[in-house]
């Protein structure tokens, strides 16, 4: 008996992984969609060289959206999943309140700094002029766009697999795609980043009434949560997201310093192709994050072990489908935003195979953020950042996109084999053994 009901818990949970995996895939697909579109809609309206500035002003953005955050999109997802499965609403209104209290504060001090900071940045770090005032309107998205990240964050910690990942996705580049034909032919790029402004204000809207509708318990519980018992791991988390979001922009941003726009056009392009990629572990670990966080709570690492080789072996299949089709069809698939955009074909294959060996270590950086392992995943994701500048500062005044590319590979598989051996060192477990029997 005690076989069959191992049985029966496997299948619910390999079930499980499989279903929500196919649905956040499903919605991250059409996030694909929309993203590809976004971009080549810009290209074809703006430019090799105008989208080479709107890009930067988004990075930018991105990053400043992420120190908004102050860790805090880590932190939702591992306690309101710890909490909200046994039932503790109390417990989890009032993370949600204090979270998105605090991430308001910071990120709109984060977009005044920014707003600030634009014309020193653009003129003296960058060089460019013509990036002064979309990178000003940019700065004004980083206060809905952190809030709505949030948002998707604590949707992703009830399960809301679908809810969470059109918010965190989905609506705000198809919001960008209606708004762009309206701005861009008066504005131009600043046209290009009103769109997204209004965008990103929508998609808030809808992550507040997404979390309202699935927590209806909240209605009728008081918060009961003292900060102490979480801000512990806050700056670790904070730091963390920091060092993640540089490393996945450092490219772009030496680049724009050390290169020219039409550079960093080529490989703006080239790795949002490629971040289709991410779509496979980010549909994978919408799901796979909770459970992680679950069974650290019950201390059950044969069952953790298992789970994430199962999502371990999705990963590689659906990474590895991804990869050859880019490598196959690069040049159609940059055709499409140019004739000077078929330039980029190395650029997307090198960065396409950097993620793909990334995802074949398994979710070893979610398992560390969720089973207490933050100091680790600092350590690793320090040293990819530290890897991408040095390879970055030597290969792109030589290379230009395709030496950032180059450092974006280094970095991906420096951070994934760091974590990989702290998921060892710490748990005893290989996430990455998706051939083996488990244990």
């Amino acid at each position: 008996m005690a076989g069959l009901r191992a049985v029966v818990k496997l299948t619910h949970h390999q079930k499980e992984l499989y279903l929500n995996a196919a649905v956040a895939f499903g919605v991250k697909l059409a996030a694909a969609g929309c993203n590809f579109i976004l971009s080549l809609v810009l290209a074809r309206t703006l430019g090799i060289e105008g989208t080479g500035i709107y890009y930067l002003a988004f990075t930018l953005a991105t990053i400043g959206a992420t120190v908004g955050k102050v860790g805090l999109d880590t932190l939702l997802i591992r306690f309101i999943a710890k909490n909200a499965i046994i039932n503790k609403w109390g417990v989890v209104k009032g993370i949600y309140n204090k979270a998105i209290k605090l991430a308001f504060f910071a990120s709109l001090a984060t977009s005044i700094a920014v707003y600030l900071a634009s014309d020193q940045a653009a003129q003296n770090i960058f060089n460019a002029p013509q990036l002064v005032e979309p990178l000003q309107l940019m700065a004004i998205s980083i206060l809905p766009t952190t809030l709505f990240m949030l948002h998707a964050s604590a949707l992703q910690g009830i399960k809301r697999v679908a809810m969470s990942v059109s918010v965190l996705s989905l609506f705000a580049p198809l919001c960008t795609i209606i708004f762009i034909p309206f701005m861009v032919p008066s504005f131009g790029i600043n046209g290009a980043a009103l769109s997204y402004i209004i965008a990103a204000f929508i998609t808030l809207i809808i992550g507040v009434f997404f979390w309202h509708f699935s927590t209806p318990e909240l209605r009728k519980c008081s918060p009961s949560i003292k900060i102490e018992s979480f801000s512990s791991c806050l700056p670790s988390y904070f730091w963390i997201g920091i060092f993640q979001q540089l490393n996945l922009w450092m490219p772009t941003l030496i680049l724009g310093a050390l290169s020219t726009e039409i550079e960093v056009g080529l490989y703006s392009v080239a790795s949002r192709i490629a971040m289709i990629t991410l779509f496979v572990m980010f549909a994978v670990n919408t799901i796979a994050a909770p459970k992680f966080a679950e069974y650290y709570s019950d201390s059950d690492f044969i069952s953790l072990e298992k789970f994430a080789q199962r999502a371990t072996l999705i990963l590689v299949l659906g990474a590895g489908a991804v990869f050859s089709a880019f490598s196959i069809f690069s040049v159609d698939l940059l055709s499409l935003f140019g004739p000077e955009f078929v330039a980029g074909r190395a650029v997307l294959i090198v960065i396409s195979l950097g993620l793909f060996l990334a995802t074949s270590s398994g979710s070893v950086g979610h398992i560390l953020l969720m089973c207490g392992g933050e100091r680790s995943l600092r350590f690793s994701v320090a040293m990819a950042i530290s890897s991408n500048v040095v390879v970055s500062l030597l290969l792109v005044p030589r290379w230009g996109a395709l030496g950032a590319a180059f450092s974006a590979l280094v970095s991906y598989l420096v951070q994934s084999i760091l974590s990989a051996h702290a998921v060892h060192r710490h748990y005893n477990i290989q996430p990455w053994a998706f051939w083996r029997n488990s244990r």
